[in-house]
């Protein structure tokens, strides 16, 4: 469909974030470096605010934002990037860092993506703000998977 709300695309970011914590945690069962097990519950854990965060947008946020219909005619992304991640046999800390940044930065374009597209201020406000605090949390999760670097 070519047209979504944006509660739609709100949706679809929790299922997002809810789908990634189960292929970090999948995954966390088959690694076996404990630094790599560790990185994956912690992003994990970390999908799982995201999640908890969005869904607050969500119960408290503007009705009438919520149901501004958005002209969508690209593709959204999909969990599936952690695949390659999952069939990884020689599994690091690199590949793990490499990836959620990955994902978090594609998560971040498609916020700013639409933003572009957006026909009124408030609509155009919401989602950089959805994409500013996706590149902060990124900036915030290279900033913790550096310290497990160093662990």
């Amino acid at each position: 469909m070519r047209f979504k709300q944006i509660r739609d695309l709100v949706d679809w970011a929790i299922g997002f974030h809810v789908a990634l914590a189960r292929r970090y945690r999948a995954v966390a069962r088959q690694a076996e470096d404990k630094r790599v097990v560790m990185a994956l519950e912690y992003l994990a854990d970390h999908e799982h605010k995201l999640e908890a965060a969005l869904r607050r947008h969500l119960d408290s946020g503007d009705d009438a934002l919520l149901r501004t219909w958005l002209d969508d005619s690209g593709a959204w992304p999909h969990p599936h990037v952690l695949d390659d991640l999952a069939a990884s046999k020689s599994l690091d800390l690199e590949d793990v860092t490499g990836t959620a940044i990955a994902v978090h930065r594609t998560l971040e374009q498609f916020y700013r993506a639409h933003a572009g597209a957006a026909t009124n201020d408030h609509e155009r406000a919401f989602l950089n703000a959805l994409a500013d605090g996706q590149a902060s949390e990124t900036r915030r999760m290279v900033r913790d998977m550096a310290r497990l670097h160093d662990y």
